[in-house]
C-alpha cells in the first residue's frame, strides 16, 4: 500500500476580524444568517458536544435559535476562524454544575442558576463571510449575540472524504460477513479458516481506508492530526489481524473505529 501523508498542503484561510466595522444593511449574495459563537474550541463534523453557556448573549442565542456557528476565537478575542462548525441545538437545560464543578441548587430556576447546558450535534462546516452587528462583540454588557452571514464550505478534500466513506462501508461489510461465517463455522468445527484470498480482500479494503484518511490528514490541520494518527494506528492493527484471519480481533477494532467517527 502507499501513503499519501504530506502530499496535500493545507490552504491557509484569513481569520474573520471581530474588531472590524459591521457589514452594513445588505447581506452578501449566496449567504444566510446564522448566530455566531466565537469560543476557544474546535468541533468536528459528525460529532456531538455539550456547551455550557453563562453569558446573557449566549443563553439568549440558545433559546432563540435552532443552530449556530462555533468558530475558534483568537487569544486576544480580536478575530475568529473564518470557517466554523455548524452546530444544531438538540437539547437545552439548566446545568447541574458550574465550570468549577460546584453543584448548583436543585430547585433553582434557570435564571437563578445562570448556567445552561446545551447539547449539540455538529452537522457541517460553513464559511463566515460577514456580520452586521459586530459592535455587539465589544459591548461590555455582553447581552447581544452575533448574527453572521455564512456560505456553504466544502473542503478541498471532499472527494477523498467521500471515497473514504465508500471504502469504510466496503470494509465494514467484508468484516461483518467474515464474522457471520466464522460464527456459523465455529458450531461445526473447532478450527475455522476463512481462506487467504478473503483475508487479503478485507485487509486491502482497510488499507484503502487508511490511505484515504492519510490523504485528508493534510487538509484537517494540526487540530485533527492526533485523531488521524490514532485512527490510522487502530486500522493498521485491524488490517494485520485480518491478514492473519483473526476476524474477531479485527472486527472488535473496526467497531471501536466506527464508534469514534
Amino acid at each position: 500500500r502507499t501513503s499519501t501523508r504530506g502530499s496535500l498542503a493545507p490552504v491557509p484561510l484569513a481569520p474573520f476580524r471581530l474588531d472590524a466595522p459591521g457589514r452594513g444593511p445588505r447581506a452578501p449574495p449566496g449567504t444566510r444568517q446564522v448566530a455566531l459563537y466565537p469560543l476557544p474550541a474546535v468541533y468536528l463534523p459528525g460529532s456531538q458536544c455539550v456547551v455550557r453557556n453563562i453569558e446573557a448573549r449566549n443563553i439568549a442565542m440558545c433559546r432563540e435559535r435552532a443552530e449556530f456557528v462555533a468558530a475558534r476565537v483568537s487569544a486576544d478575542r480580536a478575530s475568529c476562524a473564518s470557517v466554523g462548525a455548524l452546530l444544531r441545538i438538540d437539547d437545552v437545560r439548566p446545568a447541574p454544575r458550574d465550570y468549577s464543578g460546584r453543584v448548583l441548587a436543585e430547585g433553582a430556576s434557570e435564571n437563578e442558576r445562570g448556567v445552561l447546558e446545551v447539547r449539540c450535534s455538529v452537522v457541517g462546516r460553513v464559511r463566515v463571510v460577514a456580520c452586521a452587528n459586530l459592535e455587539a462583540w465589544r459591548k461590555p454588557q455582553r447581552d447581544e449575540y452575533l448574527v453572521a452571514d455564512v456560505a456553504p464550505y466544502e473542503d478541498d478534500g471532499e472527494g477523498e472524504a467521500k471515497a473514504a466513506a465508500v471504502e469504510a462501508a466496503a470494509a465494514a461489510a467484508a468484516l461483518e460477513a467474515a464474522a457471520v461465517e466464522a460464527a456459523a463455522g465455529a458450531a461445526e468445527q473447532e478450527v475455522w479458516w476463512m481462506g487467504a484470498a478473503a483475508a487479503s480482500d478485507v485487509a486491502d479494503a482497510i488499507y484503502q481506508l487508511i490511505d484515504a484518511l492519510l490523504a485528508t490528514d493534510g487538509l484537517s490541520g494540526a487540530a485533527g492530526a492526533k485523531d488521524i494518527d490514532a485512527l490510522v494506528g487502530s486500522l493498521e492493527r485491524a488490517a494485520a489481524l485480518a491478514e492473519e484471519a483473526d476476524w474477531w480481533g479485527a472486527l472488535e477494532l473496526w467497531q471501536g473505529h466506527c464508534a469514534t467517527r
